[in-house]
């Protein structure tokens, strides 16, 4: 019953002669006795239940033993265990409206796939959340998939609010807005590419405009053909784009790097130097991945983490993250036709040089 628990089901009686296949399994059951195992089935939905919270099993104890000592849990998991009463007490009032989501396993409560955490273990999990030091929004977007407790909204934005690593590097107010580029259904198939300089170092970001799913690598020289590895690297992993973004710097503008456009099959699209905005989605990528990198140094963090955060972090508007879209976008009609394309071209160039033969007619014996 709880894998159903996120569905709302409509019941609909309909005659067993319109569902021939329902009715005639339904008469073919398996006559051959088995014991009813309640035991292991409660097992395998607790099992489900804790692998979605995404908690190790020493945290899930750690979470459990805190729990134990929280008053207000402990009358939040009385109420569980023996019902709610319309005049509850005062501590039940911010759970009680998603009461019926409210469950215990193994010593913790969970509201839903979301583990309900202890007010001793809160701080400790507003610093979890804030690694990365991402902006309000993502960490807020981040933690209501994982955790749950009265007011962590307000809770996350005082902690972002009075970190000094956050204010210092606030984005600043755009001066214009950038050009929009036609997104595709599907990632990798448009990047964006731009170099930076950051700690005296080199960095090439490449970012999917459909994810926004960031690619950073570490060039050891501008030239274009250490520019041109490590995006073949990055392709290597992703897939041949169809178009490739970029400025009109040497890297980019090269001899080199237009024929690393024709060998790979890409179109090779520049910014005008009029309106450098045109490569607004990597120049925005940039600005990203250059404050994430300079938090992490700032607060002697490690930078692949702060990377990883932003990745698996949901993008604002939506549900999904960079890298649950790069992973898991649906196959569409639009996908479809797509994977066609190589087809038809095959047919075209297989049916070049053959001809229609003329339909046989066959001979009856009388000729």
């Amino acid at each position: 019953m709880l894998r159903l628990r996120r569905y709302d089901l409509k019941l609909e009686f309909k005659p067993g002669k319109y569902l021939i296949v329902a009715d005639t399994l339904s008469r073919a059951f398996d006559r051959s006795e088995k014991k009813s195992n309640t035991e292991e089935e409660i097992k395998a939905q607790v099992d489900m239940i804790r692998q979605n919270a995404q908690v190790s099993d020493p945290m899930w104890e750690k979470i459990a033993t805190h729990a134990k000592d929280d008053e207000e849990l402990k009358d939040v998991l009385n109420a569980v265990h023996f019902g709610w009463e319309s005049n509850h007490a005062q501590s039940l009032k911010p759970y009680y409206h998603f009461r019926g989501d409210i469950t215990e396993i193994d010593g913790v409560l969970v509201k839903g796939p979301k583990v309900i955490i202890p007010k001793t273990l809160q701080g400790d999990m507003l610093k979890k959340i804030h690694e990365g030091h991402l902006g309000i929004e993502k960490r807020q977007a981040r933690a209501r998939q994982v955790m749950y407790w009265p007011n962590i909204n307000n809770d996350i934005e005082n902690h972002i609010g009075r970190c000094g690593t956050c204010q210092k590097h606030r984005y600043k107010q755009a001066k214009e807005p950038i050009e929009q580029h036609e997104v595709p259904v599907k990632p990798w198939r448009k990047i964006g590419a731009d170099l930076f300089t950051l700690f005296g170092k080199n960095f090439l970001v490449v970012v999917d405009y459909t994810s926004n799913y960031p690619e950073v690598a570490k060039l050891e020289d501008l030239s274009s053909t250490n520019t041109i590895s490590h995006m073949k690297s990055i392709m290597a992993r992703h897939g041949l784009p169809s178009v490739v973004v970029s400025d009109n710097g040497p890297q980019f503008s090269s001899r080199e790097f237009r024929q690393f456009a024709m060998q790979y099959g890409f179109k090779h699209v520049t910014s005008s130097p009029e309106y450098p905005q045109s490569n607004g989605k990597a120049e925005k990528a940039v600005q990203i991945v250059k404050r994430l990198l300079k938090k992490a140094k700032e607060n002697d963090e490690d930078p692949y983490l702060a990377l990883l955060n932003y990745r698996t972090s949901p993008l604002l508007g939506s549900d999904r993250s960079p890298g649950e879209i790069d992973l898991n976008e649906q196959e569409t009609e639009e996908h479809v036709a797509m994977h066609k394309l190589p087809d038809i071209k095959q047919k075209h160039y297989y049916d070049h040089g053959s001809n229609q033969l003329k339909p046989l007619r066959l001979l009856t014996q009388s000729g």
